[in-house]
């Protein structure tokens, strides 16, 4: 915790009327003075690190209870909820969450598919979280640990013990053994000597009220608090991965067989570095691509520098053989070689892939299908996405340097914003033709470059906010989608800087204005926003 307080750092906006970060006068370092007050900072920003601020505060409600403090003193759900969201973002580039990422282990692809399929009530690819009692009565019993009045602990559940296990080892330092739901060892401190303080089993929990049997706590499910906290985006947990290897990590075998086709991934993504360009200088022929909404203006974003930034932010891709070569050599293509190769491209993808999607993908219907974990075409979407995120990033504020959130990274592989079913009358056949043509260009556009067709198709598209300049860093590093209500004012894109779990991203002008387009940038660091 030392370490992670002493890191913090802020930036200066808009001539130091504003400053983004932890000042020398924040609430952080007030509480840093004192032993008590870097406790009740450790935990309370470990809880917001991995969890919303709401389940945060609730977490931190429960523990007042579970350890029987005063009712009299007993602060509301607000002033909890107050204190999350001042401590939120002190380890946010520290090592708690790779150390939470090693602790989910194989977990994670688990959970991940579990959540696709539908069995939960989450978005697609969100791992859950478990009620605030459960976790509030096993932090209790590790602090008790950590005190001398107990032993050890067993903790059954899903992808919330791994938070657990991160507490018990990065945050209290006992020795820790996690098993997954095979009793496969993931991890095991105590091969250096020592005995089990903290025994993590993961496995599905049959109830989900808290069971006692010995020291052994069972962490039920998230929904047993849907009266308390309506909302169920306030259940993911969140946990962040080394960009060296968050390919693997995320999509698993997936990524693997896409990296054995370096030929197809090379086309794609050199094809959209080539036609990313012809947007950004201006070029007359651009064929069907509407500038509506384009503002990858950066060297960084196009051209041979988009080429730099994918391999610069996805190193596994560097050790590829010919896969550099290929998108350079497609990126030095004319324009309409370079469309056709974004095409074949992904059409050779489609015919390889195996998920329901791809197969299907003569059939009109798939649009409105489950996106899939499994989907090679919906990775090759995510590292183009997640890269042109990264061009768009200043890498020199101070107190950058974050990692992804794994909610972040799977979210990307999902379809964004696509038009809606198209319906016409069967007496008109031509009409039909041409309406499911427009559809299908539209949508292949829209996912293959994050680009609107220029032709009217007279089909609504589903809003999500992802065109704007903040929503897909605020999605990557803080694991949740923006908030339609924080990104607009009557229906006008208007923020300059978004704020949630202790991540904040805004806006390069808010620190320096520029007439020049290539300066349409962003930032996101450990953050809340103030004014001086």
């Amino acid at each position: 915790m030392e370490k992670a307080i002493g890191s913090l750092s802020s930036v200066f906006g808009l001539g130091k009327v504003l400053w983004f970060g932890f000042g020398y006068q924040s609430f952080i370092h007030t509480m840093a003075e004192t032993v008590a007050g870097i406790k009740c900072l450790a935990i309370c920003s470990c809880l917001a690190e991995a969890h919303t601020e709401t389940l945060a505060a609730w977490v931190l409600s429960e523990l007042w209870q579970v350890s029987a403090f005063p009712e009299h003193y007993e602060p509301s759900h607000a002033q909890f909820l107050a204190l999350v969201k001042a401590s939120a973002g002190v380890v946010s580039r520290s090592e708690f969450g790779k150390v939470l990422d090693t602790m989910l282990g194989n977990q994670l692809w688990r959970d991940l598919d579990y959540s696709v399929h539908g069995l939960r009530g989450l978005d697609y690819g969100t791992l859950e979280a478990s009620n605030a009692r459960d976790i509030a009565s096993a932090l209790h019993r590790l602090f008790q640990i950590s005190r001398g009045e107990a032993d050890h602990i067993v903790v059954n559940g899903g992808s919330e013990c791994a938070f657990i296990a991160a507490i018990a080892s990065w945050l209290l330092n006992l020795k820790v053994r996690v098993e997954n739901s095979s009793g496969d060892t993931l991890l095991d401190d105590t091969l250096t000597g020592g005995t089990v303080q903290v025994f993590i089993r993961y496995g599905r929990a049959s109830s989900d009220a808290v069971q006692v049997v010995g020291t052994t706590y069972i962490l039920g499910s998230c929904h047993a608090i849907i009266g308390r906290i309506p909302d169920e985006e306030d259940y993911p947990l969140i946990a962040r991965t080394p960009w060296s290897s968050c390919l693997a990590r995320v999509f698993g075998s997936k990524f693997t067989e896409l990296s054995n086709m370096p030929h197809l991934l090379g086309d794609y993504l050199g094809g959209v570095a080539r036609v990313y360009e012809a947007l950004a200088t201006g070029a007359s022929d651009i064929g069907h691509l509407s500038r509506k909404g384009f503002v990858n203006f950066s060297e960084a974003s196009y051209g041979h520098g988009f080429i730099d930034t994918i391999i610069s932010t996805f190193p596994e891709l560097e050790n590829i053989d010919g896969f550099r070569g290929r998108m350079s050599h497609v990126a030095d293509q004319t324009f309409d070689d370079a469309m056709r190769s974004v095409e074949s491209s992904i059409a050779g993808l489609e015919l390889l892939c195996s998920c329901e999607c791809c197969s299907q993908r003569h059939d009109r219907s798939r649009f409105s299908m489950k996106p899939s974990r499994n989907c090679i075409v919906g990775v090759a979407y995510a590292i183009r996405r997640i890269a042109l995120v990264m061009s768009c990033l200043v890498q020199d504020v101070e107190g950058s340097g974050l990692l992804p959130t794994i909610n972040g990274l799977f979210a990307f592989s999902v379809p964004g914003k696509r038009p809606g079913i198209p319906t016409w009358s069967s007496n008109d056949a031509k009409k039909a033709m041409e309406s499911t043509s427009k559809w299908i260009r539209s949508s292949f556009y829209w996912n293959a470059f994050g680009l609107h067709y220029d032709q009217p198709t007279n089909m609504p598209f589903r809003e999500d906010h992802e065109d704007h300049l903040l929503a897909s860093p605020a999605l990557l590093f803080q694991g949740f989608k923006a908030d339609a209500n924080s990104m607009s004012f009557r229906g006008i894109n208007t923020s300059t800087a978004l704020s949630r779990g202790g991540i904040c991203c805004f806006i390069e002008a808010l620190r320096a204005l520029s007439p020049r387009a290539e300066t349409i940038l962003c930032a996101a660091l450990p953050s809340r926003t103030f004014k001086l």
